[in-house]
């Protein structure tokens, strides 16, 4: 969504799992790495993964500036202390686990999970515990650890925040509320991008 129109001939491939993204890059890098093949490649690719601390993609040695701008891989990551997010080479070792859900901006989610909710009766019945904190000064989700956009205000909300939360990551949840987010956030029309966004623009733009 950010990234329409802003590069042009960037391919965004969507795999399932990181490791598959590792191996695509692996593959890629045989072509990207040589000069002549090089040259000849038109398009780029922009290789974008999670981060998991206890399954930490690396690629030690791995330069962004080796491909001449056709050929990036990174990871995303949230710094929540400070609600920063940020992109970090697979050739780092920082990791703080975080998922591009964690990401999101707070009031379009929340405005997505309700309309997920209206076709979702379980997703109903677990956001009911809960209202939008309104007064929210985050620009993350981070939906998928602390989700402070969320108003506790019973005992039942904190109880069931960990019901919520592993829901929240099913897979029968994260396509209709990412299809949901961009039909909104579209919608809004006036959403800024992300500063790890315009780092991917510049990097291959520049």
């Amino acid at each position: 969504m950010y990234l329409k129109d802003r590069v042009d001939n960037l391919n965004i491939l969507p795999f399932n799992g990181c490791g598959n993204v590792k191996k695509l890059f692996k593959f890629l890098d045989v072509p990207f790495s040589e000069s002549e093949e090089l040259n000849k490649i038109k398009g780029r690719v922009l290789c974008l993964i999670d981060t998991d601390e206890k399954s930490l993609i690396q690629i030690p040695g791995y330069k962004a500036g080796n491909y001449k701008k056709k050929l990036r891989f990174d990871r995303i990551i949230l710094d929540r202390e400070n609600d920063d997010a940020k992109l970090i080479s697979v050739a780092n070792n920082t990791a703080t686990n975080t998922e591009i859900e964690d990401l999101l901006d707070p009031e379009i989610t929340w405005h997505a999970l309700n309309k997920v909710a209206q076709e979702d009766a379980q997703l109903m019945n677990l956001l009911s515990n809960y209202s939008y904190e309104s007064d929210l000064d985050k620009k993350h989700s981070d939906l998928t650890k602390n989700i402070p956009f969320l108003k506790k205000e019973t005992v039942t909300a904190y109880q069931k925040f960990d019901d919520l939360k592993a829901y929240l990551g099913s897979d029968s949840i994260k396509k209709p509320l990412a299809l949901h987010y961009c039909d909104i956030a579209s919608q809004k029309g006036d959403m800024s991008v992300p500063t790890w966004v315009e780092e991917i623009i510049e990097h291959f733009d520049s």
